[in-house]
């Protein structure tokens, strides 16, 4: 897992480590009451709300988790309260399985997951966007689907890695 988080994101291993994991630590003694996430609303954010929630799921963590849900200026829309038990289970369904969960979640999450299996057919709205326009300059066509497309929360890594395999099959 952490392989491919390296792959996918372009660091080292010592760098994810140093950023992702070492914040995390103190999770691991699973000695908190309490667990508060802050997350956009975007796709991005909330399959790594999930993969959080999943993680404390199958680490057996009983507290509470209040999620923050803020806008791209950081300011709260919401806040939710919830436990842990059923997200490892979902967690298999969208992203190992890629299928709708069985359990039920919260609107936010149920939009990121919608979008997450939207974004993970080889043909999507954003492909299709893409093939549309692949004659567009690079840097151009970037900051449209950045544009475009915030719903997903991806980053310029990621489109010009679609760019870049679309190029190549046409």
């Amino acid at each position: 897992f952490i392989t491919g988080r390296c792959k996918s994101l372009g660091v080292t291993y010592l760098e994810y480590k140093k950023i992702t994991l070492e914040p995390l630590e103190p999770l691991l003694d699973n000695k908190f009451k309490e667990v508060i996430l802050w997350f956009d609303e975007d796709m991005f954010c909330q399959i790594n709300m999930l993969t959080i929630l999943a993680y404390l799921d199958q680490n057996n963590f009983s507290g509470e988790v209040t999620i923050n849900l803020v806008d791209p200026g950081y300011k709260i829309v919401d806040t939710l309260k919830t436990k842990v038990k059923g997200f490892r289970e979902v967690y298999i369904d969208v992203l190992i399985n890629k299928s709708k969960p069985s359990n039920r979640v919260f609107e936010y999450l149920e939009r990121g997951i919608d979008l997450y299996l939207e974004y993970s057919l080889e043909e999507n709205e954003i492909t299709d966007f893409i093939e549309e326009n692949l004659s567009e300059a690079k840097d151009s066509l970037l900051k449209t689907l950045m544009k475009r497309f915030p719903d997903y929360g991806l980053g310029d890594t990621q489109y010009l890695r679609m760019i870049k395999r679309l190029k190549a099959i046409k």
